[in-house]
């Protein structure tokens, strides 16, 4: 079986982007805390998203947020600029849910509007009875 969940926040800015073919994708490293340390130890994971969680990540996260991913861990080789011959571990998202806040952000502020609750007044409004509904 492979399934690696973490929990943890986002150590880098987040972006998306398209491979040749159009399929959304998007990677970023976590940085998890390591459980049972005598000392805070922190490892950082490279997480990478394809198609509509990649979407749902770039459109609901940013660094420093919180965020809880299940993966399954993968390997590929390569050959680096100089010819060596590598191999990079990721974790590809399979699911991934809101985690924990690192900070509290500032609220957006908010149009004057009528939904805004300091806009609402009595001016405009009918009041009806009970029966006297009209649907």
């Amino acid at each position: 079986m492979n399934i690696v969940v973490f929990s943890g926040n986002i150590a880098s800015d987040i972006e998306l982007k398209y491979t040749q073919s159009g399929i959304p994708v998007t990677s970023f490293n976590l940085a998890v805390r390591r459980p049972g340390a005598k000392e805070s130890v922190t490892d950082f994971f490279l997480i990478v998203a394809w198609r509509s969680t990649a979407e749902f990540i770039c459109n609901h996260f940013q660094k420093g947020d919180g965020i809880e991913v299940q993966c399954i861990a993968t390997t590929r080789k390569y050959e680096d600029k100089n010819h060596n011959r590598r191999t990079a571990t990721e974790f590809v998202a399979d699911r991934v849910d809101f985690g924990k806040a690192k900070k509290p952000r500032e609220p957006e502020p908010q149009e004057n509007n009528v939904a805004n609750e300091q806009n609402y007044t009595q001016e405009g409004f009918t009041e009806y009875d009970g029966d006297d509904l009209p649907f």
